[in-house]
């Protein structure tokens, strides 16, 4: 069943307005207040990580989902890259990625996911406010 309803459109723009930030749906149910129920929030992230309408990551540790924004677009076709200090994931460029992924095709005969692997790091702008 679709849902196109005024909660739907609410749970978008939230995505749409921190399309650079993977959230757990946690997080996502408490940025937009407890305007949509839980249960809601979770089924339409769901529905619409189906749909290819966000993006559902792993979390760093492998216990969790985070979710994102897809631009209006299926994100594919290259690796992820997520801060671990300001959450912002970055899109890797699609030759860097698929070079990437071809040396781990040729060096151990795997086939890696370019939609849902996300490499954890620290950006370049909070390396600088380290330094």
């Amino acid at each position: 069943m679709k849902y196109s309803t005024s909660q739907k459109a609410l749970l978008i723009d939230f995505l749409m307005k921190n399309k650079d930030k993977a959230m757990s749906a946690e997080e996502i149910y408490k940025g937009i207040d407890g305007r949509i129920g839980k249960s809601t929030v979770y089924r339409l992230l769901a529905e619409l990580s189906g749909e290819g309408g966000i993006n559902r990551f792993a979390k760093e540790n492998g216990r969790g989902v985070l979710y994102q924004y897809a631009h209006e677009k299926k994100c594919t076709g290259h690796l992820h890259m997520k801060c671990l200090k300001c959450d912002k994931i970055y899109h890797m460029d699609e030759k860097r990625s698929e070079s990437i992924l071809k040396t781990i095709r040729e060096d151990s005969d795997f086939s890696v996911s370019d939609s849902s692997t996300v490499l954890f790091g620290v950006c370049s702008d909070c390396n600088k406010q380290n330094a």
